[in-house]
């Protein structure tokens, strides 16, 4: 596959020339009603982009408060203490942290399992992060944060939420392999010899069996096509092709993507076996694929590590990466024929950043140096002129890394990200990227084109102003050198919206709407985040192409070690990497690894899962409570009545040691424990799960063993509240005076981070 990628880059170095004349043709079609419609607001976007700092000028406006008083307040939370992170349109940062981009979205974010349960706040990840003062991953400890009032009232809004059943007619059959197998038949031979041996297929058959709603497939739909060219060598813009009249199936040519088949080979041999969907025997065309790849998979996997660049034959630094353009960027940035500024912080980065671009013909390359923090030779005001070699060097800054964005024959844009000495390299180092930045981007491709979803960005160069003005310590040959390096924000204003206007103009060429987000998300960024999230039933049975209840009948034959996680889907909801073993499971696919599912998740927090030993009880049933974490934490199990009274079910006198290790679940009661517990009286009991690293109990909860073997907190809503001051008390200690009960204990940093911690519950209905 490398080899194959290799040869791109030659055919595409050695065939510029030719290439240039007719690209300019394809991005510039008279008539064409796209071009019409963006040409009329050509003005409008270049003055969007000059006065933007941080925000896409493509940001959809954020919803409207609800009429309704008590959702209002909910919505008037969110939008005080959440927004500024995870609301599109609002945002103090290019991308959403923890790739949330909807929180105002109350219907949305309600409907989305991984975040809300339905009536059940404390299995709903949204209400933890609140509850347990989440904070931004870039802001300190002592910002503002909503109290304890305002996180009940979220409480009560998730209890008072109705459970939803799926939209899913009933009459509906799910799409299954068979039927994609006919749609996949009748494309090959509708497209005859031998170019049906070229189409390759794309499935969004679990989307629709998920019945989501038909603009968000319809944004997915798109993803596909902006992901297809942002990795092609094709001349021209590509549009996949639909099969069937729903949409659900999607064709491309490899020709068209400068794709051979060793590309969605490999491609197609890394996707989990529980996910692949394979036809061997279904299709009787001559020469059709039997392997077509999931969408959401591939968003999440192509534009990673090492597929990324694989695909598209990145060069391996970033001077091959210039002379794959035509451009000689010493000699350029020498003669001032570059574009370059400086920025005092960037968004991305923890310091400053100075940028530069680069254009011949049609092509245009964006360089951005990263600098860890201001000072020494990372003073790009006192050091502008790294790379020009007849600098003194006491002017000539040193970078801790680059990046880079260059224009592909189609209009789009390719990345790449670069070491301090110009060495390509797969994801940016964690200490060069806020927090936020990296958790959102992963450090890969998917990050840079999420945050560039309109091409370059605006910004306010300070380099020229500063060797403009006294400040400036530098001789009057070098003030002049930076002068003429440097461009005026007139020149960037200019090439700033050029450049974003023939990106914007390419994505509407192949079919992409360029202001089209889903659920807030830039396109490619919402399908491959929709694959890593954690699956319930109901999503797992539209990827097995089942009903809900065939695929409960499916799941009451599973035994030994995926026992446990179908208990935990039937009472919740699994993670990725859990659910592919669950499908793979169901197919007869033998088991494998999971750690690479694992680290494809990117996602490093403290989990727990809790379940228990059956999916249905009655009166005097007895009950056996599961828990497993993926680190070492210190584990409690709260029992809550229907009438809201709370118990430590554990640790307990019986079994005080809770401690987890992170690779074994733990058993409540134990094999050998002297108890049991039986549910006594009917109705709803929720067990909830707390983990904590470094702490062995939580907040409030205080074991007294000579007087109740399991301790007993009364109504859990006011233990809740009182745990919460507590813990907020903690978390700002008065520093005027010395700290009563701990005189040995260092006071700590207003923004120390608070020991991981998490959360789980189940709620059972007792008949």
């Amino acid at each position: 596959m490398r080899a194959a990628g290799g040869e791109q880059r030659k055919a595409f170095a050695a065939r510029w020339g030719a290439i240039a004349s007719p690209f300019r043709r394809v991005v510039g079609i008279p008539g064409l009603a796209a071009n019409l419609a963006i040409g009329a607001r050509t003005a409008t976007i270049c003055a969007l982009l000059a006065l933007a700092t941080l925000a896409s000028s493509a940001a959809a406006a954020p919803p409207e408060p609800p009429t309704d008083a008590r959702l209002a307040r909910v919505y008037a939370i969110f939008d005080s203490n959440c927004a500024q992170c995870h609301q599109s349109g609002k945002l103090t940062s290019p991308a959403p942290g923890g790739q949330l981009a909807n929180i105002l979205a109350l219907s949305e974010i309600a409907a989305e399992p991984h975040l809300v349960q339905p009536g059940v706040p404390d299995a709903s990840r949204l209400y933890h992060v609140l509850l347990d003062r989440h904070r931004p991953l870039d802001l300190p400890a002592d910002s503002a944060w909503p109290d304890g009032e305002d996180i009940q009232r979220v409480r009560t809004y998730i209890e008072e939420l109705p459970r939803k059943s799926p939209a899913c007619s009933h009459s509906t059959p799910a799409i299954t392999a068979a039927d994609i197998a006919v749609l996949i038949d009748a494309a090959v031979r509708e497209a005859g010899e031998p170019a049906g041996r070229d189409l390759r297929f794309i499935s969004l058959a679990h989307a629709s069996n998920a019945c989501l709603p038909e603009a968000e497939i319809e944004g997915y739909r798109q993803a596909v096509g902006k992901m297809l060219n942002s990795l092609s060598w094709g001349l021209r813009p590509v549009v996949p092709r639909r099969v069937d009249p729903a949409g659900t199936l999607l064709a491309i040519r490899l020709p068209d993507l400068g794709w051979i088949d060793d590309h969605w080979n490999e491609l197609a041999a890394a996707e989990p076996p529980g996910v692949a969907l394979d036809l061997t025997g279904m299709v009787s065309a001559p020469g059709a694929s039997t392997r077509p790849i999931r969408a959401d998979w591939l968003a999440s996997a192509a534009l990673e590590a090492p597929f990324y660049a694989e695909l598209l034959g990145l060069p391996p630094t970033i001077q091959e990466t210039a002379r794959l353009m035509g451009i000689n960027r010493d000699a350029e940035i020498g003669t001032a024929k570059a574009h370059r500024a400086g920025i005092e912080k960037s968004a991305i980065t923890r310091g400053p950043r100075v940028i530069e671009r680069h254009l011949a013909d049609a092509r245009r390359l964006w360089v951005a140096y990263d600098f860890l923090e201001a000072g020494g030779d990372r003073d790009i005001l006192e050091r502008p002129l790294g790379l020009v070699a007849t600098a003194p060097e006491r002017h000539r800054f040193k970078p801790d890394g680059m990046r880079a964005f260059f224009t592909l024959p189609n209009g789009y844009l390719a990345y790449s990200i670069f070491d301090a000495l110009g060495r390509r390299i797969s994801e940016v180092p964690a200490t060069i990227e806020t927090a936020a930045a990296h958790a959102a981007g992963r450090g890969g491709s998917a990050g840079c084109i999420s945050c560039h979803a309109d091409g370059p960005m605006p910004f306010t160069d300070i380099v020229r102003p500063h060797a403009a003005s006294e400040k400036f310590t530098g001789a009057r040959d070098i003030r002049d050198q930076v002068l003429a390096i440097y461009s005026s924000m007139a020149e960037w204003q200019t090439v700033v919206g050029d450049d974003a206007f023939k990106f914007r103009r390419a994505l509407i060429q192949s079919g992409i709407d360029p202001d089209k987000t889903v659920h807030g998300l830039e396109l490619i960024a919402a399908l491959s985040r929709r694959y890593r999230l954690d699956v319930d039933l109901h999503t797992l049975a539209a990827e097995a192409g089942l009903s809900d209840m065939a695929l409960r009948t499916a799941l009451s034959t599973v035994s030994g070690p995926d026992g446990a996680l179908v208990r935990r889907i039937e009472q919740g909801s699994v993670s990725r990497a859990e659910a592919n073993a669950l499908l793979a499971r169901l197919k007869g696919a033998a088991r494998r690894d999971l750690s690479s599912e694992t680290a494809l998740s990117g996602n490093d927090l403290l989990r727990l899962a809790v379940w228990t030993d059956r999916s249905s009880y009655r009166t005097g049933d007895m009950v056996t409570i599961h828990a497993k974490s993926n680190a070492p934490c210190h584990l409690t199990l709260i029992g809550i009545d229907s009438a809201g009274k709370a118990t430590v079910l554990f640790p307990s006198e019986f079994e005080p040691d809770n401690l987890l290790d992170g690779k074994q679940p733990v058993m409540v009661p134990s094999a050998s424990a002297p108890y049991q517990f039986r549910f006594r009286v009917k109705g709803a009991e929720t067990i909830l799960g707390i983990c904590q690293k470094g702490i062995k109990h939580p907040a409030g909860i205080e074991p007294d063993y000579e007087r109740q073997r399991f301790t007993v907190l009364g109504n859990y809503e006011n233990f809740e509240r009182a745990a919460f001051r507590q813990g907020a008390q903690a978390a700002k200690p008065d520093r005027s005076r010395p700290q009563r009960g701990a005189p040995n204990k260092e006071p700590q940093p207003a923004d120390a981070k608070p020991e991981p911690l998490a959360r789980a519950a189940v709620k059972l209905v007792i008949e």
